[in-house]
């Protein structure tokens, strides 16, 4: 693992006396970099217990790691993982929506549309490896990706928000019907569907699914190996032509969409759910 320094604690971050975009590292632990001697690819582990779920620190942590990896010329490829097997990402850390500050709030969901926005966009080769549960926030992490595998049987994935009041804003249901298609993705963000690995594989959800981790594994190894076999300038610049409109209207849309988010979630119809499910959760 890398070596790394301090970030500002979060009351300074919000406060705005440091911009989220400059802030350095929140907390070592919550992200693990592993790469091999002379490997072009490095594992960058998801590694907040117990469930990877997304906090401001957090999604600051695994957005400044990936900007030392696009720093590193001799890295060219990135698999998105998680020191968890049960659970890739929970998703958004609900603790932040519970009665939130609103300052804190705005920071928070600038920092998920920053994250998004830096992995879609970047110039490496990612492949999410999905070997546990994947909802709402974790489905979008691996959204962003260039190819996603995931493990079959009891892991789900899948974008639940509708099932506390929420709907998606959209530039995420964007990502989905990227990968599955208009009505598919209409369907399922209706519904609040969480599917298993060998259905998101048919839908297109994930790229392809395994029954093992091992398998998992050996899948992740072969998309990118496919994708590093292409000269890297040709693959980047592909990348970028192909994402470049989505991208730019992400950037251009930040602020409003942290508005939105802010009186979306502090509104009384989404933090009864809220507030009912994070009760239920306790009990």
């Amino acid at each position: 693992m890398r070596g790394r320094r301090p970030l500002p604690t979060v009351a300074t971050i919000v406060s705005g006396r440091v911009g989220l975009a400059v802030a350095r590292r929140l907390a070592s632990s919550l992200v693990q970099v592993d790469r091999a001697a002379a490997s072009p690819v490095a594992v960058l582990k998801l590694a907040r217990p117990p469930a990877n779920s997304l906090s401001l620190e957090f999604m600051a942590e695994v957005r400044l790691s990936l900007a030392e990896l696009e720093a590193d010329p001799e890295v060219c490829g990135v698999v998105l993982s998680s020191s968890n097997p049960k659970i890739f990402s929970a998703g958004l850390d609900l603790k932040e929506l519970v009665d939130p500050d609103p300052v804190r709030l705005h920071a928070f969901w600038t920092e998920m549309q920053t994250l998004c926005q830096s992995l879609f966009l970047t110039p490496l080769a990612t492949v999410a490896a999905i070997h546990g549960h994947s909802p709402a926030g974790g489905c979008v992490l691996a959204l962003t990706c260039d190819a996603r595998v995931m493990r079959e049987g009891g892991p789900r994935i899948g974008l639940n928000e509708s099932a506390l009041g929420l709907n998606a804003p959209w530039w995420i249901c964007n990502l989905m019907e990227r990968a599955i298609g208009t009505v598919k993705s209409e369907q399922m963000l209706q519904r609040g569907s969480l599917v298993d690995g060998t259905e998101a594989a048919k839908l297109g959800l994930v790229c392809s699914s395994a029954a093992t981790s091992d398998e998992v594994d050996a899948l992740v190894a072969k998309h990118m190996k496919e994708m590093l076999a292409v000269p890297n300038s040709a693959r980047q610049a592909v990348k970028a032509q192909r994402r470049q409109a989505l991208g730019d209207a992400m950037k251009s849309g930040t602020a409003e969409g942290s508005d939105w988010f802010v009186s979306r979630v502090t509104s009384p119809e989404v933090q009864g759910p809220i507030q009912a499910y994070v009760a239920s959760l306790k009990k």
